[in-house]
């Protein structure tokens, strides 16, 4: 086994003769064996879920949202599906004032279910539940050519 740090002229192969390199390849080659078992466990999860969410869709999905009046909607202002509900139904993510389209937008995530385009949400404001709708992403249309 050769154990080299990124940089070739300070490393030095190890001797599985010497007691210390000995050790270094008995637990070097421990923890890359583990490495390799959590990786495949890991792949494993990864695809369970991956294929799940591909059959089933996704729980919860991004978002444009719009506020219908001028009052920016920030960050970690809940969301709710209507003026008087008490369930939580998603959270913003960042918001703030659009110079390209005049008006204030945000990002956040909600059900799979409130993110059609133009759904009327509610979002809290300084405790006041203001109408916001959700909107398509980008806000603006690219002026790029590709």
């Amino acid at each position: 086994m050769l154990v080299e740090p990124p940089t070739k002229h300070l490393g030095a192969p190890l001797d599985a003769r010497r007691p210390v390199h000995r050790h270094l390849v008995g637990v070097v080659g421990d923890m890359l064996d583990q490495a390799h078992r959590d990786a495949e466990l890991t792949a494993g999860v990864r695809d369970r879920v991956a294929l799940h969410v591909h059959q089933v869709g996704a729980p919860r999905k991004r978002v444009g949202i719009k506020p219908d009046g001028r009052a920016p909607v920030r960050e970690n202002a809940p969301l709710f599906a209507d003026e008087t509900s008490r369930e939580l139904i998603g959270t913003v993510t960042s918001g703030g004032f659009g110079p390209s389209v005049n008006a204030p937008v945000a990002m956040g995530y909600v059900p799979s279910q409130f993110a059609a385009n133009g759904t009327a949400l509610f979002a809290e404001v300084r405790g006041q539940r203001l109408p916001v709708r959700v909107a398509p992403l980008p806000f603006s249309p690219h002026t790029y050519k590709r």
